[in-house]
């Protein structure tokens, strides 16, 4: 999931791109600040016209970064909404297909308050407490793979993998609201945010 969502963002011209039009942005508005310290430090006695001219430079090369910066965001967040959607339908695929389904047996007998994460959606298992679900298995492929991947995606193009991730989205009043819409229950939502959050989602 997240490398598709990393070719189809990351790796397009148009996000190399807004890369390079931000670093031109930063390199301007850094020109600009050097050159109005210099000149304020040559001359001392500097009429208005002359403060506001360069107080405007500086405002207008903020702007230019700010617009600049604002683009390179909308990008991620379109990563971000690739990766949620691929997500989601991840997640109901797997349930509907082996929901209420056995599909592993463990190689060791977990605590009682394990089962009640290793057997999620299990029902007339309670003589086998091995048995293991859908949702553990995949809980822990996303904790195996997924913090690998992220962060390997995020080195390859200069950055930090990001604090962020769909737990977060999901936690917000509006996102939840929208998800609504498409059928998802507040059990359906809480779970999600935990699990987006344990995995770093």
């Amino acid at each position: 999931m997240e490398a598709v969502c990393y070719m189809q963002v990351y790796k397009t011209d148009r996000y190399a791109s807004l890369l390079q039009k931000l670093t031109k942005a930063r390199a301007n508005r850094d020109r600009i600040a050097r050159n109005a310290k210099a000149l304020e430090s040559a001359t001392p006695n500097m009429t208005k016209k002359q403060k506001d001219k360069q107080g405007f430079k500086k405002k207008a090369a903020e702007e230019d970064v700010s617009a600049a910066a604002a683009n390179v965001a909308g990008a991620k967040g379109k990563y971000n909404f690739l990766g949620m959607a691929i997500q989601f339908a991840q997640f109901r695929y797997l349930s509907g297909k082996h929901a209420g389904a056995v599909v592993a047996a463990l190689p060791f007998e977990p605590i009682s308050l394990l089962r009640r994460v290793t057997q999620r959606g299990l029902s007339g298992v309670e003589g086998y407490p091995r048995a293991a679900s859908w949702f553990f298995i995949y809980m822990l492929c996303n904790f195996a793979l997924k913090g690998a991947v992220v962060k390997a995606l995020a080195a390859a193009r200069g950055e930090e993998a990001d604090a962020g991730g769909i737990g977060s989205m999901l936690g917000s009043p509006q996102m939840r609201k929208t998800m609504k819409k498409f059928g998802y229950t507040d059990e359906d939502l809480e779970f999600m945010t935990d699990l987006g959050k344990g995995v770093g989602m």
